[in-house]
């Protein structure tokens, strides 16, 4: 409960994704922008990131799936979306990583 800091090492979510290789929307410009990512954790817990998200090019501090806190090893990953203000999207014990194209108009 309330403001938490913390130190989180993991691969980038933006790196998982495209080891994926998620098929782009239509847009050129913009292709990934139909791309959304469902973590799931062990509890059921389950939240919905957006490419923007998890791009290093459009967020300051994209999402990690991470393996350590603080220097100790975790059980399980964590999904972490630093500047989320709430934790809303801080997912424990990540069982799934979906990734989910959404279909343009």
């Amino acid at each position: 409960a309330g403001e938490q800091s913390h130190t989180y090492v993991g691969p980038s979510v933006e790196d998982l994704v495209t080891a994926a290789r998620p098929v782009p929307g239509p847009d050129p410009e913009h292709p990934n922008l139909t791309v959304a990512i469902v973590a799931t954790g062990a509890d059921g817990y389950a939240a919905t990131l957006s490419w923007g998200e998890v791009a290093a090019s459009s967020a300051p501090r994209p999402a990690v799936l991470a393996c350590r806190e603080d220097d100790t090893a975790l059980p399980a990953p964590h999904l972490v979306v630093p500047g989320d203000l709430t934790g809303a999207r801080y997912v424990s014990d990540v069982q799934t990583l979906r990734v989910v194209v959404l279909p343009a108009r």
